[in-house]
Order: structure tokens, then C-alpha cells, then sequence
């Protein structure tokens, strides 16, 4: 797993830098021995030094932790701490619920000359009276229950996930609303 160690108005020793790189992958490899990638973020703020961590462990799966302390070794400390605790959780949930092999992948994907078709007709439709709407990208929609969903984006600290249903094989989504709570999209619920 590769690490970045970076630091906002401050200078990151190789002593802390090496540090972190360790305990890091010792930390998130205890748990997920295929993480992708991570990354530290180090910065002083007035008497406190606050440390935010960032780990790509899977396909579309990003854990996110940060801590404060009076020195910058227990600020990582701290946010380390957090992250481990995530990890933990995540991974029992995972165990728990039997969902040890890879969710069904899904990749929507467009050509070219789709979108060069949808843009001349959005042209012709809206006469430049509104913006015409270009997407180009690849998005890849996991098959999830409804609470793997939701654990993702909690884990994640995401706002919504777009997301096929594994019980019914439709397009939902879930997403964080203004009060805390989580939303639930499904279409095959609607009359």
C-alpha cells in the first residue's frame, strides 16, 4: 500500500514521516491486507496539531479519521485510533453478514458517438435558451443490500451512493439528508 505523507504549513520530519508509513500500513493491513492506497495530512493550527487520515481499502471503499493534539505524534495517534476502530467495525460487518466474495460490478459506459448524438439533440432541444449538460465518465455501480449501502457511506463519510439493489436487481440510491438521518431511493417502490 502506498502512502502519502503531506503537511499544510508545517514541515513533516523523516522521523514522523517514517512513523506514520509504518504504523499506517501495520494498522490498516491488520484489516485489510489489499488496501489500495492512504494518506496523512498533518497541520498546526495556532497550540494544536490536527492529523486527518485517508485510506482507499477497496473498490469505491474509503475510510476517513482525524484527530487533534497539542503535538503532532498524538494527533496521528488519535486519528489513527479512530481508524482503527472504523476498520474494525467495517470488517465485522463484512464477516457478519457472509459477504466475503466481491459484490457483481456493473459499468455503465457511453461511446462517443452517443454522446455526440445527445449533445446535438440537447442543442436542438434547448436553441441555447439553457446549458446543454455534457456527462462523460465511467461509473461503476456495485450490487448492495440496502444496509451495505448505507454502511458505506457512513464508513466513507459520502453524502449519497448510487447503487443496485441486490434484492429486487433495481437502481437505488441512499444518501445523508440535512438532519442526519439517511434517505433511501427505490424506484419499484413508487406506484
Amino acid at each position: 500500500m502506498e502512502i502519502v505523507v503531506t503537511g499544510h504549513g508545517m514541515d513533516v520530519g523523516k522521523t514522523l514521516t517514517s512513523r506514520i508509513e509504518s504504523e499506517f500500513v501495520e494498522k490498516v493491513g491488520r484489516y485489510f491486507e489489499n488496501a489500495i492506497e492512504g494518506q496523512a495530512t498533518l497541520k498546526r493550527q495556532q497550540r494544536h496539531f490536527f492529523a486527518s487520515l485517508r485510506a482507499h481499502i477497496a473498490r469505491g471503499t474509503t475510510i476517513e479519521s482525524s484527530g487533534s493534539a497539542v503535538d503532532a505524534h498524538s494527533a496521528f495517534d488519535a486519528a489513527l485510533e479512530r481508524m482503527a476502530k472504523q476498520l474494525r467495525r467495517y470488517k465485522r460487518k463484512l464477516v457478519s453478514t457472509n459477504h466475503h466474495s466481491p459484490s457483481p460490478i456493473i459499468s455503465l459506459t457511453t461511446n462517443s458517438a452517443e454522446r455526440e448524438q445527445d449533445n446535438r439533440e440537447e442543442a436542438a432541444y434547448g436553441a441555447g435558451s439553457e446549458p446543454v449538460i455534457v456527462a462523460e465518465t465511467t461509473m461503476t455501480i456495485p450490487e448492495l443490500t440496502v444496509s451495505m449501502a448505507v454502511n458505506r457511506i457512513n464508513i466513507s463519510g459520502r453524502t449519497n451512493l448510487f447503487f443496485r439493489n441486490a434484492a429486487n436487481g433495481q437502481l437505488n440510491a441512499v444518501y445523508r439528508r440535512e438532519d442526519g438521518n439517511i434517505g433511501w431511493v427505490d424506484p419499484s417502490m413508487q406506484e
